[in-house]
C-alpha cells in the first residue's frame, strides 16, 4: 500500500449529494446505486446531479429473488439488479422529474413518462464488481477511483451516535444494507476507519455518515 494515500473524502471533492433518508422503505439498495451514480458522473463531467432513487423502486423487476422482487421495491434488491435497469432504461431521472414517494413504504408503479427524455438522463454504461472481501482491492478503488456502493452488516448501527465503530460481527456477519464508502482516514486515537454514508438521515450517526473501524484482518 506504499503509493496509496493515507486518506481519502470524497466529499471534500464536491462529488457526494447530501445525505438522503429512506424512511421506512427497504430500498437501500436503490439509494446506494443512485448515490454511486451521482458520485461517479460528478468525477467524469464535473457536474454533480441529484438523481430518482424512485425510479428504480418502480421500475426494477428483482430476478435474482432478493426481498419482494416487483413494483415499489421496499422489500429489497441488489445494486447490481439497479444497475441493469438503469441501463435498460437508457438512464436514470433526476430527483425532481421522478421525486421519492416511497418514505412511509408505498409501493408505486413504473412510469417513465415522468422522466426527461433519455438523452437528458444519466446512464451507465458497466460497473464493475470488486472482489469480495478484498481489503486491497476496496483500499485501491476507493483512493483513485470514487465513492463505491458497499454491502454491510448494519444489525448494530441503530445504535451508533458518534466515533470509530467496531460492533459488527466478523465471524457471522448479516449483510442486509447497503451503503456508499465514501473514503478512508485515521484518527489519532481510535485508529483507521472507513468512512461510510448512510441513508437515514442526516440526524443520524456523524451527519449521516458512520466511521467503521477499518483493518485488513479479521480481528
Amino acid at each position: 500500500f506504499g503509493n496509496l494515500p493515507h486518506s481519502i473524502d470524497w466529499r471534500t471533492y464536491g462529488v457526494v449529494t447530501p445525505v438522503k433518508n429512506q424512511g421506512n422503505c427497504g430500498s437501500c439498495w436503490a439509494f446506494a446505486a443512485t448515490e454511486a451514480l451521482e458520485s461517479y458522473y460528478a468525477i467524469a463531467t464535473g457536474q454533480l446531479k441529484t438523481l430518482s432513487e424512485q425510479q428504480i423502486l418502480d421500475c426494477t423487476i428483482n430476478a435474482t429473488n432478493c426481498g419482494a422482487g416487483v413494483g415499489g421495491g421496499c422489500n429489497g434488491g441488489t445494486v447490481e439488479a439497479a444497475y441493469d435497469r438503469i441501463y435498460e432504461m437508457k438512464g436514470l431521472a433526476s430527483e425532481w422529474t421522478y421525486p421519492y414517494t416511497s418514505f412511509f413504504g408505498e409501493g408505486h408503479s413504473c412510469n417513465l413518462t415522468k422522466t426527461e427524455p433519455s438523452g437528458d438522463r444519466v446512464n451507465i454504461n458497466n460497473y464493475v464488481q470488486l472482489p469480495e472481501n478484498d481489503y486491497e482491492a476496496l483500499l485501491s478503488h476507493v483512493a483513485y477511483y470514487g465513492p463505491p456502493a458497499v454491502s454491510v452488516d448494519a444489525t448494530n448501527w441503530f445504535m451508533y451516535e458518534s466515533g470509530v465503530f467496531n460492533g459488527c460481527n466478523q465471524s457471522h456477519p448479516d449483510v442486509n444494507h447497503a451503503v456508499i464508502l465514501a473514503g478512508f482516514n485515521t484518527d489519532p486515537k481510535l485508529g483507521d476507519y472507513w468512512l461510510v454514508r448512510n441513508s437515514w438521515g442526516p440526524e443520524w450517526g456523524e451527519n449521516g455518515y458512520i466511521r467503521l473501524h477499518r483493518s485488513s484482518k479479521t480481528e
